[in-house]
């Protein structure tokens, strides 16, 4: 059975995609529990299908990786750990540079589970079933694609919030939704979903966040009509049902009353949304 993971990653760059994997969506601490149970399941599922450790090619060789069970374990395990303790050890940590941001990985992680990894790829005791390199080998591939794209949303994020991240007022975070964020790196909504739950990012003043405080979705916008409502009741700004300035001017008039820095075109949007209401 092949798993294509290549050319599933092939298309997933090409357009929005729904990347499927029974590790997507589950965090580090997760993954090591996980592994943890599933050395003597993998020695048992060979022991049981023979046929799955047969002279076929290791590529086109099923795995206990592919096995309904091993997805089942997955799910299972999602939601074991306490929130708090992610925020306790970031997974990615963000510092600000000349050029913008740069975003890396604790690489502490990765050793951890390459080392849990390892016992998988051990040679059996003489008259015992080898445990699984191809699970091993599989679970480290799609591991690191799942941490590559992880890196790609931060780093987008941290673009578009760089203002929050200048000043760590709510009130600077800008609209952004994980469809946004979805769109502009292509993948679909739903996978942005999963490679963001339960992770973790220490910001360049060194406050630990979750990486959906990141991505608001549609609560900033809700300060954005706010403001708006009560420039509203400004005759200077606002009289007879119409906006006596531009789009434009609004814009240094929300930065300077209420912190809040938007596009032109974000104003647009949530003046044409307050007069549909």
């Amino acid at each position: 059975m092949k798993h294509g993971l290549s050319h599933r990653i092939g298309l997933s760059l090409s357009r929005n995609y729904t990347y499927i994997s029974p590790i997507l969506g589950l965090s580090p601490l997760e993954l090591e529990l996980l592994l943890d149970q599933s050395l003597e399941q993998v020695e048992t599922f060979h022991e049981e299908n023979p046929e799955w450790r047969d002279e076929t090619a290791p590529e086109e060789r099923g795995n206990y990786f592919q096995h309904k069970q091993f997805s089942d374990d997955c799910k299972s395990t999602s939601g074991k750990i306490p929130l708090e303790k992610y925020l306790e050890n970031p997974q990615i940590f963000v510092e600000r540079n000349e050029g913008g941001y740069s975003i890396r990985y604790d690489l502490q992680i990765d050793a951890r589970i390459a080392e849990k990894l390892a016992q998988f790829k051990r040679i059996g005791e003489e008259g015992t079933v080898s445990a699984d390199k191809i699970f091993s080998k599989q679970f480290a591939k799609e591991r690191a694609w799942i941490v590559e794209q992880q890196l790609v949303i931060i780093k987008y994020a941290c673009k578009m919030q760089d203002q929050y991240l200048l000043t760590g007022n709510p009130l600077d975070l800008k609209p952004l939704t994980q469809l946004n964020v979805a769109q502009n790196i292509g993948l679909s909504k739903t996978s942005v979903n999963k490679l963001i739950q339960n992770l973790t990012i220490q910001l360049p003043d060194g406050k630990v966040i979750f990486a959906n405080e990141l991505i608001p979705g549609l609560k900033a916008a809700a300060k954005v009509t706010y403001a708006l409502r009560l420039l509203q009741q400004e005759p200077r700004l606002y009289e007879n049902e119409r906006w006596r300035v531009s789009d434009t001017a609004l814009v240094p008039i929300l930065k300077e009353r209420f912190g809040i820095q938007v596009a032109t075109e974000t104003v647009s949007k949530y003046k044409g949304m307050l007069s549909q209401s």
